[in-house]
C-alpha cells in the first residue's frame, strides 16, 4: 500500500462549530487488490452498516447516485458496463470510463449542496488472459481518521461484489480487480480529546 499527505492545511472552525485541522488532499493507492484481503477488523460492524445503508439499500445517497438516470431515461452504470465490456472484449484501453456521483441542480448550487463522492474512474489493463480493472475515486471531504475505513472499505467492496459480477456476464476475458486509489480533497481532522487519544492509540498500536 502507498499514501501520500498532500499537505497539512490549519486549524480551522467549520460550519458546525467544531474545531478541525483541515487538509488539503490525501492520497492512497492498494496494489493489486484481488490478490490481496481487503476486509478491515477495525470497526466491522460500522463499516458494514455504512456499506449496507448507502452503497446497497434503496434510499442510500451513493446508491441513489449510482442508480440515477438522466434527462434521457439513461442509467449511467448500465451505460459504464457497457462501454467497458466493449472495451475489454476488443482487448483495448478506455480513458473516459467513468461513474459520476454528482449532478449539480439549481437547489445544489444555492446551498452549495456537494455530495462526500464525486467520481471513480475505471482504466482496464491487460495481462495474457486477464484484464485488470484500476480503479481511481475522488473524494470532496471525508475524516481522515474516523471516516476513511469506511469509505476505503466499502467502495472496493463495491466494485468487488456488485459491479464487477456484473461486468464479468459481459466479457470473454477474465476481470479482476487492479490497482485501487483513493484520492480525498478537502479532508479533515477533528481536534478533540477522543480524537487525540484515538490517534495515539493508532500510533502506538502501529509502534
Amino acid at each position: 500500500m502507498l499514501a501520500s499527505l498532500i499537505c497539512f492545511g490549519s486549524k480551522q472552525v467549520d460550519s458546525y462549530g467544531k474545531n478541525t485541522y483541515e487538509l488539503l488532499g490525501v492520497s492512497l493507492t492498494m496494489r493489486e487488490v484481488s490478490e490481496r484481503h481487503y476486509r478491515m477488523s477495525f470497526r466491522r460492524a460500522e463499516i458494514d452498516e455504512y456499506y449496507k445503508s448507502q452503497w446497497i439499500n434503496y434510499g442510500g445517497s451513493i446508491k441513489t447516485a449510482i442508480d440515477s438516470q438522466d434527462e434521457f431515461d439513461v442509467n449511467q452504470k448500465d451505460v459504464t458496463l457497457n462501454a467497458l465490456a466493449a472495451s475489454i472484449n476488443g482487448r483495448k484501453g478506455n480513458r473516459k470510463v467513468t461513474l459520476a456521483f454528482y449532478k449539480p441542480t439549481k437547489g445544489t448550487i444555492v446551498h452549495m449542496s456537494v455530495p462526500s463522492l464525486l467520481n471513480c474512474f475505471i482504466l482496464p489493463r491487460y495481462s495474457g488472459e486477464c484484464c485488470y480493472l484500476d480503479i481511481l475515486f475522488i473524494w470532496r471531504s471525508n475524516e481522515c481518521v474516523l471516516g476513511l475505513p469506511l469509505s476505503l472499505e466499502s467502495s472496493i467492496r463495491w466494485i468487488d461484489e456488485i459491479f464487477l459480477p456484473e461486468l464479468r456476464t459481459k466479457t470473454s476475458l477474465k476481470v479482476l480487480l487492479g490497482n485501487y486509489t483513493y484520492y480525498g480533497v478537502n479532508m479533515h481532522c477533528y481536534d478533540n480529546v477522543i480524537m487525540d487519544q484515538l490517534i495515539g492509540n493508532i500510533i502506538e498500536s502501529a509502534d
